[in-house]
């Protein structure tokens, strides 16, 4: 069984997967960065500006919020949408692309999506929230060395799982 953390990249991989707007707005090469699950495409070290824009997903790990009751761990993961252009216009690809996975996220009601996931047949995502939006042309690590606007799309999911659930999963229980 899965664990709740890779549920949930799992879920907003394929929301973006499935958009035709983020598959039309990003390159061809970048449309085999979506293959599928076991078919990842690792991010390429180096690009030429004909493989930019691109949309790939990262985790930026953990927020302080690790919150502990008698009952419960709430915990809080974020994650992180990046999207490369190598495009000094941004209206010519950094907005289009930005778009793009703003109407993915939203026809997918990917906050609902995400509430809904089970583990262990219990509901663990709390709530969702698109909690940021960085762009530059400063971000030339994101470019691989290419000039052009950059942008990070900062999600976070907050989950919250009964103590005794984790023990058994902690001590190799399986759980119905």
């Amino acid at each position: 069984m899965d664990d709740p953390f890779s549920l949930i990249h799992t879920a907003l991989f394929n929301i973006i997967k499935s958009s035709n707007a983020v598959q039309l707005a990003v390159t061809n090469y970048n449309k085999n960065l979506v293959e599928g699950n076991e078919k990842r495409l690792p991010r390429l070290d180096t690009v030429q500006v004909s493989d930019l824009p691109e949309v790939y997903m990262t985790t930026m790990g953990a927020s302080g919020q690790i919150m502990f009751s008698s009952a419960t761990i709430d915990f809080m993961r974020n994650f992180e949408f990046r999207i490369t252009t190598g495009e000094q216009r941004p209206n010519q690809s950094l907005y289009p692309v930005e778009f793009a996975l703003l109407c993915a996220l939203t026809e997918a009601n990917f906050g609902q999506v995400l509430r809904q996931l089970e583990w262990y047949g219990q509901r663990f995502v709390t709530d969702v929230e698109l909690s940021s939006i960085e762009e530059g042309m400063d971000m030339t690590e994101d470019n691989r060395g290419i000039r052009g606007y950059a942008a990070l799309f900062q999600m976070d999911a907050r989950m919250s799982f009964s103590r005794v659930s984790l023990m058994k999963f902690n001590n190799g229980e399986v759980m119905p």
